[in-house]
């Protein structure tokens, strides 16, 4: 068990990165690629990296793929979905928001093989990933920045599997997974909420130790030990 001294340096550290960015950027930067400060030069980031788009296998690949799908739908509808964020009242809303999202985007999918469409993840893990940027550094939604953190999801994928602080061997064994299962593993919506709930209990469990707000989004920063990492905003601490 990690002590509760370690526990509330890294929810100072949290707080800083997602709710008092030092640098923030547009909504449209964070999705197409915002030029990001680095000791040794600037860079280009996105909210997604190749990384998840490579497991979306074209029907042709001299055609747009999944990357062009979930941006031109992100950007294309902007203005209706920062209102619509702006609106959330609950965790569960926001939930019913990205899965309207979800629906929307894989109709546009139509050059992604189907059989790698079926995992209720493949379509909300980078959504996921976009809310949690957009969320954390999109000047649009500095308003409310602060309500929205709370309700968003941890995005699930190989990385946070991998953390024991997080999900026990007896947690993965529970819903047929294990630390080597990757994103697309998490096939349905009820194996999803599952996960997200065991998030949930471990935040609170870590809130209640610190006796401060501990947010499951918190437990991204673990990933490569980002917490530990200079910059003042989500892209800055994937540098170094």
């Amino acid at each position: 068990m990690i002590d509760r001294t370690s526990l509330q340096q890294i929810i100072e550290r949290a707080e800083q990165i997602f709710l008092a960015p030092q640098l923030q950027y547009s909504w449209s930067a964070i999705i197409t690629g915002a030029t990001v400060r680095h000791a040794s030069g600037n860079t280009k980031m996105a909210a997604v990296s190749q990384n998840t788009w490579r497991g979306f296998h074209k029907v042709d690949r001299a055609l747009s793929g999944a990357a062009e799908g979930f941006r031109g739908y992100l950007l294309d509808n902007t203005d209706q979905l920062l209102r619509e964020l702006a609106h959330v009242g609950s965790a569960a809303d926001l939930d019913v928001l990205v899965d309207q999202i979800g629906a929307a985007v894989k109709a546009r999918l139509t050059n992604i093989k189907p059989k790698m469409l079926g995992s209720y993840n493949k379509i909300r893990k980078p959504l996921d990933l976009y809310l949690a940027h957009q969320v954390a550094m999109a000047r649009e939604l500095a308003d409310v920045r602060a309500r929205l953190t709370p309700w968003l999801r941890l995005p699930l994928d190989s990385q946070m599997f991998q953390l024991p602080h997080l999900f026990s061997e007896g947690d993965l064994h529970w819903l047929k997974l294990s630390r080597q299962s990757t994103y697309q593993d998490v096939a349905s919506i009820a194996q999803y909420q599952d996960l997200q709930r065991l998030v949930q209990a471990r935040a609170h469990e870590y809130s209640t130790i610190t006796g401060r707000p501990f947010h499951s989004i918190y437990f991204d920063l673990w990933w490569n030990d980002r917490y530990r990492r200079s910059g003042g905003n989500l892209f800055e601490v994937n540098l170094g």
